[in-house]
């Protein structure tokens, strides 16, 4: 109810190929957020240049990572219910909401699920957990949110990207091809499903992966499997320690031997 952004906001859900689902409704008339400093934008690269004796500036290190997004989540929770209006009691409603908001945040341990649906009609996600303490302080003393609590927690996203709820897939048959990445960032977590031995590369970064028989490659868990079993010894050693990207946008790749099934969801910083 503070912001507009905020009124497509949910957390708490799950997620199962492209489907989200069990996320709760975070800007009601019992529990808004009053600030997201950090969700939006680009969290910077990590590592740094070198400098270099008698050269102008620094030599610049290429294939940098992305740093983790830190977020600042500032919850309300008001004495009323969801759609604003006292059922109970002011203070039983507020008890009520100081205890949803700390259990969605804490979520059992595990990073959590924010959601944000966009004005075209899609849902954009990202996981996030808390890093540090969060500490409940009263609101303001008056004016419409006279009453409130406040609850501000400060909460990383590992993986830096808000991802799409579509979980796109596309067979390359041995040629070139092209892969379409519709967000702004480059993808680090995609699933190459090689059916035999053959590589995949990406064309504009020249980042290719080979393997020796069927398996699936996991790039974001740094996983080969092939049944469900692991089959780490199917891979090739990766040239990169990142093993393999997509860039934003159209990506040039070719496959060779055997067909590859790529599977990736739209990233955006």
């Amino acid at each position: 109810m503070f912001n507009a952004a905020c009124s497509r906001l949910r957390l708490g859900g799950g997620i199962a190929g492209s489907v989200l689902s069990g996320g709760t409704t975070i800007d009601t008339g019992g529990i808004a957020i009053s600030s997201w400093a950090g969700m939006l934008g680009f969290s910077g690269y990590s590592g740094f240049d070198s400098a270099l004796i008698a050269t102008d500036g620094q030599y610049h290190r290429t294939g940098k990572a992305v740093r983790a997004k830190t977020v600042v989540l500032n919850f309300r929770a008001y004495g009323r219910d969801a759609t604003g209006v006292v059922t109970t009691s002011i203070g039983e409603h507020l008890d009520a909401n100081l205890d949803a908001i700390l259990e969605l945040v804490a979520a059992g341990g595990e990073q959590a699920i924010l959601e944000r649906d966009m004005t075209d009609g899609s849902t954009r996600w990202i996981r996030l957990q808390a890093q540090a303490a969060g500490s409940i302080t009263p609101g303001p003393l008056f004016g419409n949110a006279m009453g409130s609590y406040d609850l501000p927690f400060v909460m990383t996203a590992a993986y830096p990207y808000w991802q799409s709820e579509t979980l796109h897939s596309q067979v390359v048959t041995p040629g070139a091809d092209t892969i379409v990445n519709a967000g702004n960032a480059r993808i680090s977590n995609a699933t190459l499903t090689f059916a035999g031995a053959g590589s995949f590369t990406n064309d504009d970064t020249g980042d290719v992966l080979t393997t020796t028989a069927a398996c699936i490659v996991d790039i974001g868990e740094r996983s080969i499997t092939a049944g469900g079993v692991p089959t780490p010894g199917r891979l090739a050693a990766p040239a990169a320690d990142y093993w393999f990207r997509l860039g934003a946008g159209t990506t040039n790749v070719t496959g060779a031997v055997a067909n590859v099934t790529v599977g990736w969801r739209d990233h955006w910083h």
